[in-house]
């Protein structure tokens, strides 16, 4: 999901730019917006309540932690195929975000 990946992306540092003859400034990223799509608003919305809830390891976040996740979703009283539906919402977020955080 595009906005987990706009979410965690990292810019590129002063050294890492002047490498290729740039600098800050000239680096007109401007937190270029994303669109959510209806259909992913929800996601979104829940990622935004649990998306700080990271498993850690040693060399920072592994996964996230899925209890809060189902905390939340049970207070919203989904039916199977939508809490289900969340449930993978969630976890695609988190794989495309440790992807961002890891430089995978």
């Amino acid at each position: 999901m595009a906005v987990a990946r706009a979410i965690y992306k990292r810019a590129p540092s002063a050294q890492e730019l002047a490498a290729i003859g740039l600098r800050p400034e000239d680096y007109a990223d401007d937190e270029a917006a994303v669109e959510v799509w209806p259909e992913n608003l929800a996601a979104y919305d829940l990622w935004v309540e649990v998306g700080d809830q990271w498993r850690m390891g040693p060399g920072g976040p592994v996964a996230i932690d899925l209890i809060p996740v189902f905390h939340e979703l049970d207070r919203m009283g989904l039916d199977k195929e939508a809490y289900d539906d969340m449930v993978l919402a969630i976890k695609t977020m988190a794989r495309v975000a440790l992807e961002e955080i890891h430089g995978e």
